[in-house]
């Protein structure tokens, strides 16, 4: 599934195996693709709402449904950005709020959302450019965090927060020293968080125990903004 945007919204439908186009979707005023069961996906609409569009196996659109609207996008926003889940997916708010959403069938279930910024934490947003990861198996979600007004949610994070999907709590508080502009967390038992730095280069740490195991110097995992 592809993403297009020219400038309407739709999604290509491309059949890998056999290296055909299969159907174009239009998704008017909906974005982001969300794997979701077997041949469907959710997206994320400029109304509040979620869309789930399911397939059938040839690729071709059976069902569409919408969700209640569930966050308010002028006053906060959910990101383009999102994190797998075991059951589905988390989303983030610009001010910091995570949903985790999921299907069953053409249902469409969204959690009640917890802020992840408390009252003597007020003013650390998230930022940067692909700042939110999570780890299946442990619930564990990894969140890059700045200090900054509204609208800052491009600025690189200076910590990263380490939260349990699982109890609602801030586990931890990574001092970053180098701003981080990206990060992904591996899935495997033992899983790695994977920092991608301002400088260009890429930090590695233990994803569970939060300690630095090396650096890899330039060229990192970041991304080529001058090209």
């Amino acid at each position: 599934a592809v993403l297009n945007m020219n400038p309407g919204h739709s999604v290509s439908i491309v059949d890998v195996a056999d290296r055909v186009f299969v159907y174009e979707i239009s998704t008017p005023g909906c974005a982001v693709i969300m794997p979701v069961a077997e041949n469907d996906f959710l997206q994320v609409c400029g109304d509040g709402t979620l869309q789930l569009i399911q397939l059938d196996i040839s690729g071709f659109e059976t069902n569409r449904v919408r969700s209640p609207q569930f966050f308010d996008v002028i006053e906060d926003a959910v990101f383009d950005r999102t994190a797998r889940s075991a059951d589905g997916w988390y989303l983030i708010t610009h001010g910091g709020t995570i949903y985790e959403v999921s299907t069953d069938d053409n249902q469409i279930s969204i959690s009640d959302g917890w802020d992840i910024v408390s009252e003597e934490d007020q003013g650390w947003r998230p930022g940067g450019d692909e700042f939110f990861g999570a780890h299946q198996d442990s619930g564990l979600i990894y969140v890059a965090m700045h200090q900054g007004d509204i609208d800052t949610h491009h600025v690189a994070g200076t910590q990263v927060w380490v939260l349990s999907s699982n109890t609602g709590r801030l586990l931890q508080k990574m001092e970053m020293d180098s701003p981080v502009t990206s990060l992904m967390v591996t899935q495997e038992a033992n899983p790695k968080l994977i920092v991608a730095t301002e400088e260009g280069d890429t930090e590695v740490f233990d994803a569970i125990s939060f300690q630095h195991e090396r650096s890899i110097q330039t060229p990192g995992a970041s991304m080529f903004e001058d090209f």
